[in-house]
């Protein structure tokens, strides 16, 4: 079991992982500006991941306001394909995302 750790350099790549591991997607974030990653779900996502939850870190040291790190994470559930799918969007602004984040995760 094994935790793999995905950034925005990954963006349009793909990964591989075994049942049990743990994929977790690190994105930068500034909630303050309105703006929050998205996932959207691909069909036959939850035969192979299972979505664990998703939290939001600053730095120690960051100022009031901040951007910080948005990550979350997926347990691999059984072997098959899917994508991981993200938008950076203001809620008020769904049809205007300001950044995507795609990776495909294959589970062998």
């Amino acid at each position: 079991m094994a935790e793999i750790v995905v950034t925005i350099g990954h963006n349009g790549g793909s990964v591989k992982a075994t049942p049990g591991d743990v994929i977790a997607v690190h994105l930068q974030e500034n909630p303050t500006t309105g703006y929050r990653w998205q996932r959207h779900d691909e069909a036959g996502f939850a035969q192979t991941l299972a979505f664990v939850g998703d939290s939001f870190e600053i730095s120690s040291k960051a100022a009031p306001g901040a951007s910080g790190m948005r990550i979350f994470r997926f347990s691999a559930q059984s072997k098959g394909a899917t994508s991981l799918q993200f938008t950076l969007v203001r809620s008020w602004q769904p049809d205007a995302p300001r950044e995507t984040f795609h990776l495909h995760v294959e589970v062998t």
